[in-house]
Order: structure tokens, then sequence, then C-alpha cells
């Protein structure tokens, strides 16, 4: 893949992530703000936001990392490593409010959204894990932005589920 399209397919996830990330943050205020929102409903839109600020703020890391000089290889494995650590650091946390919630019988989620959303997660980190060791393909833009386009699109999964399970 050429820089220029590197570049654009880069800002493309950004805008995307942005986007739906700042519709999040202002319903997050919101519901908080009036009470409007449950407590589960809290959970989604938190989780909301951390899912598409991650491809944005991952993806214009990669950008600074370039500018840097971080030669191509190991740019994409560097980009990936933080992929998995902020994945690992909120997984875990997720797991933590998921367990809290379910104990007092305020998760709004169905089991088959949650498993949805767990099976994209675990399918985003098996592809940035294969792009951190390189396997079975060399680390590369393109695996880097596919693992941030699945996460990207667990957001909007949780979005629709917000419209249609919570404001209805």
């Amino acid at each position: 893949m050429p820089a220029e399209r590197r570049v654009e397919a880069i800002a493309t996830l950004s805008e995307f992530a942005l986007a739906l990330a700042g519709f999040a943050a202002i319903a997050l205020v919101l519901g908080q703000r009036e009470g409007a929102l449950p407590p589960g409903a809290i959970y989604v839109v938190r989780f909301m936001v951390v899912n598409a600020l991650g491809p944005a703020i991952l993806s214009l890391l990669a950008v600074v990392l370039a500018q840097v000089g971080v030669p191509e290889p190991g740019l994409w494995r560097l980009c990936s490593a933080f992929y998995l650590a902020g994945g690992a650091f909120f997984g875990a946390l997720s797991l933590r409010h998921q367990r809290d919630l379910s104990r007092t019988g305020q998760l709004i989620l169905t089991r088959s959204l949650h498993y949805a959303l767990w099976i994209g997660s675990f399918v985003a980190h098996a592809i940035e894990l294969s792009n951190l060791i390189g396997y079975p393909w060399p680390p590369s833009a393109g695996m880097f932005l596919l693992g941030l386009w699945v996460l990207l699109a667990m957001a909007g999964l949780q979005f629709v589920a917000l419209l249609f399970l919570v404001l209805q």
C-alpha cells in the first residue's frame, strides 16, 4: 500500500472514530447529568467511547511514529503492541463493570449481543496479535487498520444497541 493511501485510510478511520466518539461522549454527559440513562446504558456508552476513541488515537499514533522515523515493519508492530496493551487494560475494566452490573441486574445488553461484542473484540485482538508477531503475514498497515476497523465496528454495534435497547 503506497504511503499516500495509508495516510488516507488512517485519516478516514480517524474521522469515523471521532464522529462516533463525539456522539457517545455527548450521550454520556447528558445521561449522567439528568439521570436519563440507567447504569447499564452508561456502561455501554462509556465503552462505546473507548471503542471509538481507541482507533482514532491509535491511527494518529501511527502517523506520529512514522513522522518520528520509525521504520515500516517496526512501526506496525509497535502500533499493534500499543493496541494490545490498551485492549488488555480496557478489557479487564469492562469485565469488572459487566460483573458488577450483572450482579445488580442492571446489564442492559442481551446475552447474544454481549457474545457478539466479545467475539468482535477477540477477532480484533487476534488480528493485532498476528500483526505484532508477524505470523502468518509480515506486519503491515493493512493488518493494523483491519484490527482498528473491527474495533470501530464494535463501537457501531454498541451504538445500535443503545438506540434500540435503551432509547426506545
